[in-house]
């Protein structure tokens, strides 16, 4: 009868080591797919941001064609885009500086003068279709 109850009782502590395992296995199952669904969000955004950001561009664009035909302008104002100005400008610099060499290499430098100017220059929106 002994026999009978230590099988009894491996059997039952195998099928808990069984049990605990597979929910081991679960979290981390739930946990990997929760990672992957992280993942695209993620990855998503980009694109829902680039969406977004062309619905604004084009709402703005329609709403200065609709106030630049109602004051009857020739050209409808554009939407300032960086990537689309031209900029050309003359710039000149001129600096003088004094430096000296003192004991043991140690050096200073001091700037005595230092000038920027700019001479001429224009910018420019370039036309986009």
């Amino acid at each position: 009868m002994k026999g009978l109850k230590v099988g009894a009782r491996m059997r039952a502590c195998i099928v808990n080591k069984i049990t605990a395992m597979r929910r081991a296995q679960s979290v981390a199952e739930y946990s990997i797919c929760l990672a992957l669904v992280l993942a695209a969000l993620l990855g998503m955004q980009i694109y829902v941001k680039r969406g977004l950001q062309g619905r604004y561009k084009e709402a703005v664009d329609h709403a200065a064609k609709q106030a630049a035909s109602a004051a009857q302008l020739t050209t409808s104002p554009k939407q300032y885009e960086p990537y689309y100005v031209q900029d050309k400008f003359t710039v000149n610099q001129s600096k003088i500086v004094s430096e000296d060499i003192g004991h043991k290499g140690q050096t200073t430098r001091d700037i005595l003068e230092d000038k920027v100017g700019i001479e001429q220059g224009s910018k420019a929106i370039r036309d986009v279709q």
